[in-house]
């Protein structure tokens, strides 16, 4: 937490700064191309803190538990999984139950090469690890990279669209995936990518023909600069103004000129957040932001309500808006950057935590409506008569990198693949790693 400083005006400011990079890596570039001449295995986390999970359909399932050799032991689907008190509680089809001790199981997979896990398959292997020493489990899949993309590129992308954005997005998945890879085998973390938006989303296996052909085509293809892959953020809209990937990931992005924001014009027009608006009532910022605060241990959490300001701080090269004052009832002046200022507002209280019973009510902080929603963190801010009214915003997410949307409007207009991710990525370049 930062210590208040004043501004120009000599006002006593909190700063709300981005959290650095867990483990105290600093900012992380991809891995060395030299490094990489072989398709690499990737472990994603579909699964977290789950107190049960289904594994196997009506399929048998295969189990390699510790100490039990290498002879796995052969259990008919559907098979359930619980983990308490470091007990794994597994119960067949037939209700037979099984206890073992150890931190982890691996499961699978069938003879396919498959493994149901709730209602989705996935290639590959599975493990059941203990989360984080607690009651419940995390779900690892691990799968060879390109395995993997595809159930990326399906979920991340509409199926109708151009098989030009489809191989850009493949290009930009694998880079983004190998620079999280390095990251997560540095800090010595048993996975190295989520299923979800905070890596990127991952359904298993895919369907659209699109994404396979997608990944089939740029087989081993990766954005590199200067002998390195660029990890290769991407969102879904920048409503034409790019963000900085050092600036909105400090401590994580590295500061390369790939990565910085530019004026990108009306090239994802089609998106329907390509411009948005917004309001809330001042005082139910106020409560969001302070939550928000709490909950993640920073200086927001001191806010009084509610809200008298909210002003632009500071902007990027292309115009984009990089941090916000936020004005709270007792006159204190928050600084916060623009990324975490639409979290922050966005923060909702989830029932079945029970930390959240410390910050408030669920019913005070209840999900937010479309017309209630900040989607980035571009936007001009007005506060009057009690209400924020969030006007002029820009885009649909974090802004770095390649504007999905964008990617697609040039697909329509013509572009080749190559020629979308070096627009969006501007002085890198298109490598083969692997054959």
């Amino acid at each position: 937490m930062s210590q208040p400083a004043q501004d120009d005006l000599g006002n006593v400011v909190h700063v709300a700064r981005n959290d650095p990079a867990p483990g105290g890596l600093g900012p992380t570039h991809g891995p060395a191309l030299r490094d990489l001449t072989e398709e690499p295995a990737v472990r994603i986390r579909i699964a977290r803190g789950e107190a049960s999970v289904v594994v196997g359909g009506d399929a048998k399932v295969l189990i390699h538990a510790p100490g039990r050799g290498a002879a796995p032991i052969g259990l008919r689907g559907p098979v359930t999984f619980a983990r308490k008190d470091q007990v794994w509680r597994i119960v067949d089809a037939s209700r037979q139950v099984r206890e073992f001790r150890g931190e982890q199981l691996d499961v699978g997979p069938g003879p396919d090469g498959l493994t149901k896990v709730g209602d989705r398959q996935y290639p590959g292997r599975i493990a059941l690890r203990e989360a984080n020493g607690d009651d419940g489990l995390d779900v690892v899949n691990t799968v060879g990279m390109e395995s993997y993309l595809p159930g990326v590129l399906q979920r991340e992308l509409f199926p109708s669209w151009d098989p030009a954005a489809f191989r850009a997005q493949a290009i930009a998945a694998r880079s983004y995936a190998l620079w999280e890879l390095r990251r997560s085998r540095l800090r010595g973390r048993p996975y190295d990518l989520e299923s979800t938006t905070a890596s990127q989303a991952y359904v298993g296996v895919a369907s659209n023909p699109k994404a396979s052909d997608a990944v089939r085509a740029t087989r081993g293809q990766v954005l590199a600069f200067e002998g390195h892959v660029v990890p290769a953020f991407y969102s879904s809209s920048h409503g034409g103004l790019g963000a900085d990937g050092h600036l909105v990931f400090p401590g994580r992005s590295p500061d390369i000129a790939p990565l910085h924001g530019f004026n990108q014009g009306d090239v994802d027009k089609a998106s329907n957040r390509h411009r948005w608006q917004a309001s809330r009532s001042a005082d139910d910022l106020a409560r969001r932001l302070r939550a928000w605060g709490q909950a993640n241990r920073n200086p927001m959490a001191r806010l009084r309500g509610p809200i008298r300001g909210v002003s632009v701080a500071q902007t990027n090269a292309a115009g984009r808006h990089l941090a916000y004052y936020v004005d709270d009832a007792a006159g204190v002046r928050f600084l916060i950057p623009a990324d975490r200022l639409r979290h922050a507002a966005n923060f909702t209280l989830n029932p079945a935590n029970p930390r959240d019973n410390t910050i408030g009510s669920p019913g005070d902080l209840a999900k937010l409506s479309a017309d209630n929603t900040l989607y980035s963190g571009h936007f001009t801010p007005v506060v009057r008569d009690g209400t924020v009214f969030f006007t002029e915003g820009h885009g649909y997410g974090h802004g770095v990198g390649m504007s999905q949307f964008g990617a697609q409007g040039m697909a329509q207009a013509g572009r080749s693949h190559e020629q979308i991710v070096r627009y969006f990525y501007p002085g890198a370049e298109v490598r083969k790693l692997y054959p």
